[in-house]
């Protein structure tokens, strides 16, 4: 995940975040999936890069995927089904 404060920098977006990518890599390091979140996101302030995944048989998977919120960690947490306050 990426966030910016908007406390510190309220102006402030994800259009910076450039030359980024998330990486999933088996335990031989072969690469298995990749995220490129190179474009820089305009207007979002808090992107969700991946997310982990509970398999019926309890095993774990991780899931690439690039949801941005221009609503900023407030609306990633809601997305989720927390209340904020």
């Amino acid at each position: 995940m990426a966030a910016i404060d908007p406390e510190v920098n309220p102006g402030a977006d994800l259009s910076g975040f450039t030359d980024a990518c998330i990486r999933l890599l088996d335990p031989g390091m072969v690469e298995l999936g990749r995220l490129e979140v190179s474009d820089g996101r305009a207007r979002e302030t808090a992107l969700v890069l991946g997310s982990f995944r509970r398999r019926s048989n309890g095993d774990w998977d991780f899931v690439l995927g690039g949801k941005g919120y221009t609503g900023g960690l407030e609306a990633l947490v809601q997305d989720f089904g927390i209340q904020v306050e």
